[in-house]
């Protein structure tokens, strides 16, 4: 990929800035309290995605997306057990804008070791790096169905 931004670590995930004066927060944040009987819990973070500085100028900008997900590349590499999620929130409004852009950045970057669901009604989605079915990791870590 490598037509992204830098990004730099910082705190629980990375931190960059565009070449028009943006900076932008992508934490990863562990969050297995959400799930607090599910054996995968060790594996399970949040993501949230923070414009921290709109620069002065307000523009599409798609290194934005590549570095985001060159950032998720690199958070999948270091332990392929990893589930991420994203909950588009609603305060504010903008939920289907970030659902829908959300599948955008998907559907671009994606590759066949990546899978998604959605979690109708609350926004939820996981991307996990293996392509095996929760239940089946299950099986797989427990050895039961």
């Amino acid at each position: 990929m490598n037509a992204g931004y830098k990004f730099h670590p910082s705190g629980n995930g990375f931190e960059f800035y565009t070449a028009f004066g943006s900076a932008y927060a992508v934490s990863l944040v562990p969050s297995g309290e959400y799930f607090e009987n599910n054996l995968l819990k060790d594996f399970l973070f949040r993501v949230d995605i923070v414009q921290t500085d709109p620069g002065p100028f307000n523009r599409f900008d798609l290194p934005v997306g590549i570095t985001i997900a060159e950032i998720l590349y690199h958070f999948f590499e270091v332990d392929d057990r990893r589930i991420l999620f994203y909950i588009c929130d609603p305060s504010d409004g903008r939920m289907k804008a970030r659902e829908r852009k959300f599948h955008y950045w998907y559907r671009l970057f994606s590759n066949s070791q990546f899978n998604k669901r959605h979690q109708s009604g609350s926004c939820f989605y996981f991307s996990y790096k293996q392509s095996v079915s929760l239940r089946h990791t299950y099986y797989y870590r427990t050895g039961q169905e």
